[in-house]
């Protein structure tokens, strides 16, 4: 196959948008839930390559004041809730923030665990925990408004220095959100869930090259829907043909815990995967054409799998260099990984 084939498929590949599920029938790399942004990855082999682009997409979900009044909110605090939740999070149940805080209002892990939140992708769940914390805050302040400082800032700095720094500009960006939420000129009506339009490609040096493509969402932080489908394209005659045609489901019971499967009909053929997260390391075990038992944790700059897979052993070792992660792994046969 030559060079301007291969360009002309990846530019095909790049035009249709993205993918997250590639080799095998699932092969899901469990951070996707965490990705905020677009990003592309991909596997260089010794006689093939496979390019892979992810990109989310927000859709309303559900009525904002139904989540508040579930969640427990007093109606009293709804406009002061819907000012933090723009603020924090603009509405999105799947933010995530470069510091590890998550979604509508921000809960970073240790907070969500005190207040006994076990997903804060659960627009429910985080609502309910975060308006808890608040109102301790208030408790202990006495005052609302060193109560919403202290949200962002922290109760000990607060309680040292006031209404100041980063404090300041947090509760000043609330209060003017709250403004215009009474006044009408700021849209709260539904929160945002996220979806993942995915496409990837395969190239071969031989006569054959696949195209993955699909969608995949992740609802109220526990259902996992979506369907993936997979062509097969033959160079000699230019063809497409059916590969696979997957509908993908599954449960996130927690942040820590979650089971995805799915079923091939072109082949019928099924597989069963659960992720689990103790924190520093990662399992992920289960069947997809063949036993999977991986695990991964991370050292500083690296990011280090080992495990076993597609009848394989397979290891890879990743450097994180800012916003690219550059790796090498061995899954049969050595292979380069990029991401961005």
């Amino acid at each position: 196959m030559s060079i301007k084939k291969y360009q002309l498929l990846f530019a095909v590949a790049i035009s249709l948008i993205s993918c997250m599920l590639s080799a095998g029938i699932l092969s899901v790399d469990p951070s996707i839930f965490y990705h905020q942004y677009w990003y592309v990855s991909g596997k260089i082999f010794q006689d093939s390559a496979s390019f892979v682009l992810n990109v989310p997409l927000d859709y309303p979900l559900l009525p904002t004041e139904m989540v508040l009044s579930f969640a427990g909110v007093e109606k009293r605090d709804w406009d002061l809730l819907k000012a933090m939740m723009f603020v924090e999070s603009s509405f999105n149940a799947h933010a995530v923030s470069k510091y590890g805080a998550v979604g509508l209002l921000q809960l970073m892990p240790k907070t969500a665990e005190v207040l006994g939140v076990t997903n804060r992708f659960d627009p429910f769940q985080n609502v309910r925990g975060a308006y808890k914390y608040l109102k301790a805050l208030e408790r202990k302040f006495g005052s609302e408004s060193k109560a919403i400082a202290a949200y962002h800032h922290g109760p000990g700095n607060v309680a040292r220095y006031g209404i100041a720094g980063p404090g300041k500009v947090y509760l000043e960006k609330v209060r003017a959100a709250e403004r215009r939420i009474i006044n009408n000129t700021l849209d709260t009506s539904f929160i945002k869930e996220r979806a993942w339009l995915f496409m990837g490609v395969d190239l071969h040096k031989s006569d054959k090259s696949y195209i993955t493509y699909g969608i995949l969402s992740h609802i109220l932080g526990s259902l996992i829907l979506g369907v993936k489908a997979k062509v097969e394209y033959l160079t000699q005659d230019m063809s497409f043909k059916p590969y696979q045609l997957v509908p993908v489901a599954g449960y996130r019971f927690s942040e820590r815990f979650s089971v995805l499967g799915g079923l091939d009909l072109v082949r019928g053929e099924g597989a069963v995967l659960s992720f689990l997260n103790l924190g520093l390391l990662e399992l992920e075990g289960g069947w997809d054409q063949g036993l999977v038992i991986m695990g991964r944790t991370a050292v500083g700059n690296l990011l280090l799998e080992l495990g076993y897979a597609n009848e394989n052993f397979n290891g890879i070792i990743t450097l994180i260099l800012g916003g690219f992660k550059v790796g090498l792994g061995w899954n049969g046969e050595y292979f380069l990984t990029l991401e961005s």
